[in-house]
């Protein structure tokens, strides 16, 4: 009965799935040219479907023993348009300072995510580029956080569950 209550649960969330990135690309047609107003409504369709926990049983996704984090690719275009992603973490998973090269945004599905924000003052070597700290946001259930391509972020995860939404880097 688990098997077919999983399988049930993965066409429905395929085709949420589907539906959220067909969405997005009436939003934001042309993903490398994303503006700021296109991400904020991207970013509440991606905080709606993070609210449907019933898409993402710990059942179907589970931190792999052993591992701190454990990403589940749910969709991603071939032609390097959108991806969207269910990264899962124990406590303690911390993150050093990084971009994604792209834009992201990420929403919660449980628990919760600190994203420390930086502004980097680039220098002529990367390896000394110096990072001052802008604003802290908690993602949780219900909220998110967009990152420009640009952004610098570390995360601080109690223990949690996120979607990420991007326009994958080699677009």
């Amino acid at each position: 009965m688990l098997r077919s209550l999983v399988g049930s649960e993965m066409c429905i969330r395929d085709r949420a799935v589907r539906a959220f990135i067909a969405q997005v690309r009436q939003l934001a047609p042309d993903a490398a040219q994303a503006t700021a107003a296109q991400l904020a409504r991207v970013a509440t369709l991606l905080e709606a479907l993070g609210q449907r926990r019933d898409l993402f049983s710990s059942e179907a996704f589970a931190v792999v023993p052993g591992r701190p984090t454990s990403i589940y690719r749910l969709a991603e275009d071939i032609d390097g348009g959108y991806a969207l992603y269910l990264s899962l973490g124990d406590p303690g998973k911390a993150q050093p300072p990084h971009d994604h090269t792209t834009w992201a945004i990420i929403a919660g599905v449980n628990g919760n995510e600190r994203n420390e924000v930086y502004a980097r003052a680039s220098t002529q070597d990367p390896l000394r580029d110096t990072l001052t700290h802008v604003r802290r946001v908690d993602v949780g259930p219900g909220g998110s956080i967009v990152l420009g391509t640009g952004d610098v972020h570390t995360i601080e995860p109690v223990s949690y569950t996120h979607l990420r939404a991007h326009e994958t880097p080699e677009h």
